[in-house]
């Protein structure tokens, strides 16, 4: 337990965002089997025992979660130097975890256009907005008024940095610019505010994932669904891949320091162009004019 408690205080705590997770996950499984015991004294075998129990309750991927946690609690003990070895290493995942693939249809994309829209605001233009620019729910939820230059039509969300250190710059599409037009603007600032004068982003999204497929019928999809059907519209508009990693603001394997003004000046109307294109793929399966 105390080697636990220091991982949480020392590591966890400092440097993860989910570290409440860890600390459920240490209460639940670690420090019944394990809490009576020094660190230096669990083995391969414990290991291997601790998360087939888990698997064994039907919880496979659980499992795998609890592997990864234990293997990164004893990294961290090791290289704080408060055990020797690290028993998880090396040993294989108790559960085969598919890959997913889901990609929104042309006819899921027109029916959940109609469930966000009868949904209204704040995550029915949510919803469409994340389809549109194919960026992280986090950026999206947090946009702010003051962030978007509408007359150049680009967005920098707060905090995003490329890969280059730069500020990430996201050209807003003219299907995206109509929706924001026509939303209700909160006293904070924000786009997507939790109440009409919260400071703090929206939440809930759990139970309008539900509505939305209560809505539409199209079920088995997931928020990260959405930014990768956006990203294969894209490709298949005609994005080239290191241009599509830019727009997404995922790492590429090209160096942005070597890139001049002019360069990126072209680049810029290059990822416009390629946004418009795959919105414009979206308005024509959605039928849509304009509409909040």
């Amino acid at each position: 337990k105390r080697q636990a408690d220091a991982y949480l205080e020392r590591h966890a705590k400092r440097n993860k965002k989910t570290w409440a997770a860890d600390a459920g996950m240490i209460r639940r499984e670690v420090l019944p089997a394990w809490g009576k015991r020094s660190a230096d004294t669990i083995r391969r075998r414990d290991v291997i025992e601790l998360v087939e129990a888990v698997a064994a309750r039907g919880t496979g991927v659980m499992a795998n979660r609890l592997l990864a946690l234990v293997r990164k609690m004893f990294a961290w003990a090791q290289d704080a130097d408060l055990v020797d070895a690290n028993p998880a290493r090396g040993v294989a995942a108790p559960h085969k975890e598919a890959t997913r693939e889901r990609l929104l249809s042309e006819d899921e994309i027109a029916r959940l256009w109609s469930a966000w829209t009868e949904m209204g605001w704040p995550f029915g233009p949510l919803f469409k907005l994340l389809l549109l620019t194919g960026q992280p729910r986090s950026d999206i939820a947090s946009m702010r008024l003051d962030d978007i230059q509408f007359t150049s039509r680009v967005w920098t969300p707060p905090g995003a940095r490329a890969h280059g250190g730069r500020n990430h710059e996201l050209p807003l599409s003219d299907f995206a610019l109509e929706l924001l037009a026509v939303l209700p603007r909160s006293k904070s600032g924000l786009v997507f505010p939790s109440g009409p004068r919260s400071p703090t982003p929206v939440t809930g999204w759990s139970n309008a994932v539900a509505k939305a497929i209560r809505l539409s019928g199209v079920a088995g999809w997931q928020l990260r669904d959405l930014r990768r059907t956006a990203a294969v519209g894209m490709a298949r508009a005609g994005a080239a891949p290191e241009l599509l990693d830019r727009v997404l603001n995922v790492r590429s394997g090209t160096s942005a320091g070597v890139r001049g003004i002019y360069q990126l000046a072209a680049e810029m109307d290059e990822k416009r162009r390629i946004l418009n294109a795959w919105a414009e793929q979206v308005r024509a399966v959605t039928g849509t004019l304009d509409e909040g």
